[in-house]
């Protein structure tokens, strides 16, 4: 066989090979990192009257964003932090009434999808008064102005003060967790049987009132997530046969009220509260710590 014959095949090979590889994506100089690591609503940018920082989830690859008051969600400007060397799209405007997929491709061409979704804190005011059909709250949904609404107190256009007590609530929707900025909640005097884990999200709030309610029998541990607490009415609320144990982390308790109630054993760590941190504990007769 002539030379060139036994040459042109090991040619046709080579020439694959190059080829392959140049057409391979696998450049470990390209960055594959596409993640979305801040997403926000600036004032500067966009008509609202407080910055507002979204929840990433990167598990679920989500984002939750609560605006404050009755903030519009139709036109608003995200400002966006990806991964080094990633691109993001869609930019600008947006239309965040409806959730939007927001796709960041790497630096190596790969890419993920985030689902953005903007809720305001009216939607909680909205979700409470709708999931009690018989309520008293006395609102006008269709008045714009919160500060117009009974028992609703804003403060730089935000929502700070809650007073539905006495309002025949039987539920309280787990909504109730978008009111972040909320200092005073008094919900006393109601119907509810439960308190939602929501409840733990209002980190902020400084007054708690859930007491004189003839049907709540549970209160969840997320309420010990609550350290800004100053003052906790949990009394009078004859089917409540426990309160937990988280509570005893509330190391700015200031007064805690859970006379009335159906126990008469309080947890040790609840106890303790008036050593710690010097907290006023209102008993009942009859009752003992652990």
């Amino acid at each position: 066989m002539p030379l060139t014959n036994k040459i042109f095949p090991l040619v046709i090979v080579l020439i694959g090979s190059i080829l392959f590889t140049g057409c391979s994506d696998d450049d470990p100089t390209l960055n594959r990192e596409k993640e979305i690591l801040s997403f926000q609503f600036l004032m500067s940018q966009n008509s609202i009257s407080t910055n507002v920082i979204g929840e990433i989830d990167h598990e679920t690859n989500t984002i939750f964003a609560v605006l404050p008051g009755n903030s519009l969600k139709t036109a608003l400007v995200p400002a966006v932090i990806s991964s080094t060397g990633a691109t993001v799209t869609p930019i600008g405007v947006q239309d965040f009434s409806v959730p939007v997929t927001y796709t960041i491709t790497a630096e190596d061409g790969t890419s993920e999808e985030y689902e953005v979704r903007v809720v305001n804190e009216r939607d909680a005011l909205v979700a409470i008064y709708e999931a009690n059909s018989s309520n008293d709250l006395g609102w006008n949904l269709y008045e714009p102005d919160l500060s117009q609404w009974d028992g609703v107190f804003l403060f730089d256009g935000v929502i700070v003060e809650l007073r539905i007590h006495n309002s025949l609530l039987e539920v309280i929707p787990p909504e109730i967790g978008y009111l972040k900025n909320l200092k005073v909640l008094m919900t006393h005097m109601n119907n509810n049987a439960s308190l939602p884990p929501e409840i733990g999200k209002l980190t902020n709030l400084e007054r708690l009132s859930v007491g004189i309610n003839n049907y709540l029998s549970s209160v969840p541990p997320e309420i010990g997530q609550l350290r800004s607490l100053k003052n906790l009415w949990i009394d009078n609320n004859p089917s409540l046969t426990s309160i937990p144990r988280e509570i005893g982390q509330l190391s700015n308790l200031q007064n805690l009220f859970i006379n009335g109630n159906g126990f008469s054993i309080i947890p040790g760590e609840i106890c303790a509260m008036s050593t710690e941190y010097g907290t006023t504990i209102y008993t009942g007769v009859g009752m003992t710590c652990e």
